[in-house]
């Protein structure tokens, strides 16, 4: 699996799932993870590229990615621009939920969220794009590299992004994960929708956009 050698089956239905707080911070959910030492940063960073890249359910280019980020981490540089290494679909163990695993790397710690861009085409050929933008890293500064899990909700015909519960979340100013709402988004199907992500931070940069991996089991694969 692309997930670290830490990970945890996360099964809090309901509440979107952040492998940071249930893991490092042993389960803290109402701050963020200001205080972490540069050695547990280092672990953590080196522990998630090395787990992409020796991973065959990570693509090439995940795994290449990887291998960068694992790179830039060794040296004396910090570089402000974020980096997507791998997007992807998950079940925890039971199928209660579906989670949008997201590796990210950002060594100056201030990612503001996530875009989603999904392109429909119907059967006459044509084509609509539905494109969203979700501030999940909202009052969450961390500069590790690792893994993001977020509760997703499979966007039904017509289903958009709940705006009003975003931003009622923003204003609520603190990381409560069990109070972020769902990111909104597609099970990718071939030829008839593609689904990408690509992440920002708070300066203005954007990652490339990476299409997401389905990883479920019998989800869009008509």
């Amino acid at each position: 699996m692309c997930l670290p050698d830490w990970r945890r089956e996360y099964s809090m239905v309901g509440s979107a799932i952040l492998v940071l707080f249930t893991t490092v911070l042993g389960g803290c959910r109402k701050s963020g993870p200001r205080n972490l030492d540069e050695r547990t940063i280092e672990r953590i960073s080196i522990s998630f590229c090395q787990d992409v890249m020796k991973d065959p359910a990570c693509s090439e280019r995940a795994r290449s990615v990887a291998q960068q980020v694992l790179k830039q981490r060794l040296n004396d540089t910090v570089d402000p621009k974020p980096v997507l290494v791998d997007v992807h679909f998950r079940e925890p163990r039971g199928g209660h939920l579906v989670l949008l695993a997201v590796g990210v790397s950002d060594e100056d710690g201030d990612l503001g969220g996530l875009v989603v861009r999904e392109r429909h085409k119907d059967q006459n050929g044509q084509t609509a794009i539905i494109e969203e933008v979700y501030p999940v890293f909202a009052h969450i500064p961390f500069n590790a590299a690792m893994y993001f899990f977020w509760r997703v909700k499979l966007r039904e015909a017509g289903e958009r992004k709940n705006e009003e519960q975003w931003q009622a979340y923003i204003d609520a100013g603190i990381a409560d994960i069990e109070a972020m709402p769902p990111v909104c988004v597609s099970v990718p199907q071939p030829g008839k929708i593609d689904v990408e992500v690509w992440v920002y931070d708070n300066a203005g940069h954007n990652t490339e956009a990476v299409a997401v991996a389905n990883r479920l089991s019998g989800v869009g694969t008509e």
